[in-house]
């Protein structure tokens, strides 16, 4: 059945008359002229083939669209018909299968050209996939470039362009995380490893080696944040994925121990951390051999635990072993060497050797001022310690220049806005501390503290021992009641990270113990001090210079 406009007719059926009969007149009311139909339907002309008009009617009926709407609907689909018809004519001249579409349409063929034009679809989406991969690679390789330049701010920005132009691409969301992580922008980095994780996951399958690397780098993002029980968690994850693998002895595995280990060390747990150490250790001997550059990374982990366990010599020893390690491998002025000798200058330090440390730290310097630009960040840490040493040596203008050299570099490199660069602005308060400079110091340390309030939040470690050293100088200025105010709300975010023996509680301890005497709360007083000197018994040598200054403490209270 064919489909007849509703149109307002008057139906009139044939009378048998003679010719000189006068044709009849209509009855309807409003004497409107009667319209006789042909036989067969009534044909309205749309401008287009009536076989299409034909076919399009049939779709309709097909459809079952109601009555009423058919009109409609019709007109629309013919409308829409000669605008398809107009873009074939323009573009078949240089497109073959746009003439073919055309003279399949003209035909009132809908699914052969339906058919063509599909075709035609999944060939350019494939070429235009083709496209857009080579162009988020590029993008990719771009923020490579700048990374290895140190143009960080440009290096995301081709990061996220190729994660916006493809981001189906794990790799891409993971090279974005580790820079936001070095960036210092730890919430960004954690998210765009899960987002990674979450890639591989649907593509790769929850098992995959993938995983496991994604699961290292959420768990290193969130060391990093300072939420190392969540940190352990995820690194957890990684290390489960690959011992379910068979696959405990790869070299992926021995970096999830060495986190683990760095994990553990900042809880102030150095005797698990060494476990870990120990296994990625025997992993990296076991594939490097024992004079491999990764194999030192491994000693220099264990060195630094052993330094914080206050066992110096057995700390020397494994530095000592690093060092050698590099030095044949690289020669003498290679930057790798320049990290090992950091930590024996570290180690200097803690044996209160200033001068022994300054010079080891000078061969840093000399290193890395041969190899790196000079704004690299590695730079801004030199010249922070070498500050820190003239403190301790009482060179206080020379240790203030070092520390506006590494605000400058730190500003250059990372911006005004990463928690390092806070980090300077508080040791810098504490030069001018040193100086009897109290209020200058005080104003320093807060612009630092606001910079990693921003950056970390305010439940971060580092904003726990920002806290701890504006109550030393509040101390130092008479404003006891204040100092203790902060010691505690420093002592109350240590204590969410670390054990209670963590050596650099006794810190807190101490200068609490000091606030109490000054306020003439002897009990009190004595019994922080009490427990100052238990940590540092527990991770220092007798005759430390630190338990001599805890035990001179409690004789002055007596």
């Amino acid at each position: 059945m064919k489909f007849i406009p509703l149109l307002s007719l008057l139906l009139v059926y044939p009378l048998i008359i003679n010719a000189q009969q006068k044709p009849p007149v209509s009855t309807a009311g409003d004497q409107s002229p009667v319209i006789m139909a042909e036989q067969g339907d009534v044909n309205i002309n749309y401008g287009v083939p009536q076989k299409v008009v034909d076919r399009l009617e049939e779709l309709l009926e097909l459809k079952d669209i109601k009555l009423d709407q058919r009109e409609a609907e019709l007109r629309s689909m013919t409308e829409k018909y000669k605008q398809l018809l107009k873009q074939l004519e323009e573009m078949a001249g240089n497109d073959e299968i746009q003439a073919s579409v055309r003279s399949r349409l003209e035909a009132g063929e809908l699914e052969e050209a339906e058919q063509l034009l599909e075709k035609e679809l999944a060939k350019n989406v494939d070429k235009m996939n083709e496209f857009i991969r080579k162009a988020a690679s590029s993008a990719n390789q771009l923020g490579d470039i700048k990374e290895m330049q140190l143009e960080f701010e440009e290096a995301k920005k081709y990061y996220e362009q190729a994660v916006s132009l493809y981001p189906g691409d794990h790799q891409y969301h993971q090279d974005l995380a580790k820079l936001f992580a070095k960036l210092g922008k730890h919430d960004k980095a954690v998210r765009s490893y899960e987002k990674a994780l979450e890639i591989v996951i649907s593509s790769l399958g929850k098992d995959h080696m993938e995983a496991a690397d994604c699961y290292n780098g959420i768990g290193k993002a969130w060391q990093d944040k300072g939420d190392f029980d969540r940190s352990l968690e995820y690194l957890q994850k990684s290390i489960d994925i690959q011992l379910g693998a068979e696959q405990p002895t790869s070299l992926l595995a021995a970096e999830t121990y060495v986190l683990m280990g760095q994990t553990l060390f900042f809880k102030g747990k150095y005797d698990e951390a060494l476990e870990q150490l120990e296994k990625s250790l025997v992993i990296r001997v076991m594939i490097h051999g024992n004079s491999h550059p990764l194999t030192a990374q491994v000693y220099d982990n264990m060195g630094i635990c052993w330094l914080k366990k206050g066992t110096l010599n057995k700390a020397l020893e494994y530095l000592e072993k690093s060092a050698d390690i590099r030095y044949r491998s690289y020669g003498p002025t290679h930057p790798q060497l320049s990290f090992t000798y950091n930590n024996i200058a570290a180690v200097w330090y803690y044996r209160a050797d200033m001068a022994k440390s300054l010079e080891y730290m000078d061969k840093v310097l000399e290193i890395q001022q041969t190899h790196l630009s000079e704004n690299h960040p590695m730079l801004g840490s030199t010249h922070n310690n070498i500050g820190t040493l003239h403190n301790g040596l009482g060179n206080y203008e020379q240790a203030q220049r070092h520390l506006e050299k590494a605000l400058h570099i730190r500003l250059a490199s990372l911006g005004p806005d990463h928690p390092q660069t806070g980090a300077i602005y508080v040791n810098i308060g504490n030069n001018l501390a040193l100086q009897g400079k109290y209020d200058p110091a005080l104003e320093k340390m807060q612009k630092g503290l606001d910079i990693q309030l921003k950056a970390l939040g305010e439940k971060h470690p580092s904003i726990g021992n920002t806290l701890r050293d504006m109550a030393a100088i509040k101390a130092k200025k008479g404003e006891h009641r204040e100092a203790l105010d902060l010691y505690q709300q420093s002592l109350d975010i240590r204590l969410k990270f670390v054990e209670p023996g963590h050596p650099e509680l006794a810190e807190n301890y101490l200068g609490m113990g000091l606030s109490h005497t000054a306020l003439d709360q002897k009990t009190k007083a004595k019994e922080l001090l009490e427990k100052a000197l238990k940590i540092r018994k527990e991770h220092f040598e007798a005759g430390n210079p630190k338990i001599l200054e805890v035990e001179a403490a409690i004789e002055d209270l007596e």
